[in-house]
């Protein structure tokens, strides 16, 4: 029904949130993909409940490797940050002038 809608009406995402509230409103259902409704008539979407049971955990070596590449990387920027330690732009160096109402323009 969604992809004949699509096909033939210009307003295919205001027909398929209709659709879903109706679902939600009526028959208290989740008719929108990977939702669901908790006893509070609250939608939660499944990601990030599968999130919090941990199904999509990558692995410990994974999260040790990207760990171990972001150490590396603040390792580097300190170093570059040492080398330029010493160097300011020009138009840092000194303090700006006081603006008094006899220095205004």
């Amino acid at each position: 029904m969604e992809k004949c809608l699509g096909d033939r009406l210009g307003f295919r995402s205001v027909v398929i949130r209709l659709r879903n509230q109706l679902g939600y409103s009526v028959f208290d259902e989740s008719w929108a993909a990977r939702m669901a409704i908790s006893r509070g008539k609250v939608l939660f979407g499944l990601d990030y409940i599968d999130s919090y049971l941990g199904k999509d955990f990558v692995g410990e070596a994974v999260v040790r490797h990207s760990a171990l590449r972001l150490r590396s990387v603040q390792d580097s920027l300190a170093r570059h940050e040492q080398h330029r330690a010493g160097w300011r732009h020009p138009a840092c160096l000194g303090a700006p002038p006081p603006l008094t109402p006899g220095t205004l323009p």
